[in-house]
């Protein structure tokens, strides 16, 4: 193993959602001096490789964002390792794979380099996203990164063509006059010292006027510059989000995933993703749009009336109508002529306004809202749903859950026989304990019903509770990922 400082390696553990820490050291299965990792490097040992733990610590946010800072933060951490270690090799757990997963494709992982800043990525219970940008959102930050560079370069150079003027307008009077008098001079112009001089005084004048122009227009210049400090980070970090989203998958290099059958995250995720979430079914926005084409038809006769009223009693009051107002025989319109006319016609046209109101209710409220909007409210309303549960906050769209990685290959490892069993057994158990904790507080009439439910649902995801959250509680899992790491270790030793 020696193409790096020692013979050692690191195994850097990866946290997942909900699950993080204040330091390196402590009881967590991914601190060092936890059971796992003692239980880790102990079983490495008796393979003969010597290992130091080192945790990535990120927010452990149901976050993109989150969780692509963290990817970002473990590749700087992979690169700055590898360079003091024989080899390097990743323990994940929950949506700490993603993370990892995501880190690797930042790095154009592959098998073979010489060089490799990797060797081994083990993922325990991940269920892996596969996020999706269109083509013209990639167009979009591509251009933009574009835009951002040409402004970075034009911005310089106009800044320096403004410092080169504003030194040639701030020159002294007497560099004014020696440009005016070698001018002169080489123009075989018979001007006498006091002409030239009065030239030397208009130009250096004309200067002055202009050189506050140009020291306004350089520091407007500059002050264009100060958002370039945070657009330009954002267009390059657009730019690592296109490359790691539509990289195509890499067989060269492959992840250990291992999970149980029913780990509740993976399934609870795959779930939520087949979910047909339809808030609005065929045909319900036709027939919501009858109670508001009611609604319609009776404001509408009832605007009619009150308009009737309204200027009615302004004619009363004795308000003229304009001028122009005037009737088929020429004769000046009273607001109580029109108003009394207005409120006949309401209260008799009553049927036909009602119908033409409704009628266009029903159209522009039910009809075309169901033909041209329905798909794409549902579309919209389900994917802001489903992710909630897989943590999208940003413009990348989620989903394709699965126990396999969508940008490498993968060698999968089903925990079955008497640990998933023994897995299965724990998580049954403490779920009835939950129940019996909370039986009475459930089925008790009182304001402290959503209380207790509040409090069962907190309860039912901490760590003693479910598959999910006890892989490292089992000594055998933590044998199978030490002798995957051994197996990888020994095979870069000898490449």
């Amino acid at each position: 193993m020696s193409d790096n400082k020692g013979d050692r390696i690191a195994v850097i553990t990866v946290h997942g959602t909900g699950d993080t820490a204040t330091g390196p050291d402590g009881e967590k299965w991914f601190q060092r001096g936890s059971v796992f990792t003692d239980r880790l490097t102990k079983r490495l040992a008796s393979h003969g490789v010597v290992a130091d733990v080192i945790p990535h610590l990120w927010s452990g946010a149901n976050s993109a964002k989150g969780r692509e800072l963290g990817s970002e933060k473990l590749a700087r951490t992979l690169k700055r390792t590898a360079a003091d270690y024989a080899g390097v090799h990743i323990v994940s757990h929950s949506h700490g794979g993603n993370v990892a997963n995501d880190a690797a494709t930042m790095m154009s992982w592959r098998r073979g380099k010489k060089k490799r800043k990797l060797d081994s990525i083990t993922t325990v219970g991940t269920p892996f996203f596969k996020a999706e940008l269109s083509a013209s959102e990639s167009l979009g930050g591509i251009i933009f990164l574009m835009i951002s560079i040409i402004s970075v370069i034009t911005l310089i150079l106009l800044g320096i063509a403004l410092i080169f003027m504003a030194a040639e307008q701030t020159r002294s009077f007497d560099a004014t006059l020696a440009q005016i008098t070698a001018a002169a001079q080489a123009a075989g112009s018979n001007l006498t010292p006091a002409e030239l001089e009065e030239q030397a005084r208009a130009l250096a004048d004309q200067n002055k006027s202009l050189a506050a122009s140009t020291f306004l227009t350089l520091g407007l210049t500059g002050l264009s510059v100060i958002p370039l400090f945070f657009i330009f980070p954002i267009a390059l970090q657009g730019l690592r989000r296109i490359m790691r989203l539509r990289a195509k998958k890499n067989g060269n290099a492959a992840l250990f995933s291992l999970w149980h059958p029913n780990d509740e995250a993976i399934a609870f995720l795959q779930k939520i993703e087949q979910l047909p979430i339809q808030p609005f079914p065929k045909g319900s926005l036709w027939r919501g749009s009858r109670t508001s084409g009611i609604v319609w038809g009776v404001r509408a006769i009832s605007l009619v009336v009150l308009g009737g009223l309204a200027m009615w009693l302004l004619g009363l009051a004795g308000v003229e109508t304009p001028s122009a107002w005037v009737d088929q025989n020429g004769a000046p319109m009273t607001f109580a002529g029109l108003g009394g006319w207005t409120m006949l016609g309401g209260l008799l046209g009553a049927p036909l306004i009602f119908a033409v109101a409704y009628a266009l209710a029903r159209v522009f409220g039910g009809l075309l809202p169901e033909w041209a909007l329905r798909g794409y409210l549902n579309g919209a309303i389900s994917g802001i749903v489903k992710g909630m549960a897989f943590g999208q906050d940003g413009d990348e769209r989620i989903g394709n859950v699965s126990t396999a990685s969508h940008t490498f290959g993968v060698k999968e490892h089903v925990v079955d026989g008497e640990v998933a069993s023994r897995m299965q057994a724990a998580a049954a158990e403490s779920a009835g304990k939950l129940i019996e904790r909370y039986r009475w507080a459930l089925f008790t009439v009182g304001p402290d019903t959503n209380a207790s439910m509040n409090a069962m649902a907190t309860d039912a995801m901490t760590w003693d509770s479910l598959i999910h959250t006890t892989y490292f509680d089992q000594p055998e899992i933590a044998d199978v990922i030490a002798d995957y790491i051994a197996d990888e270790a020994k095979k870069a030793a000898q490449a």
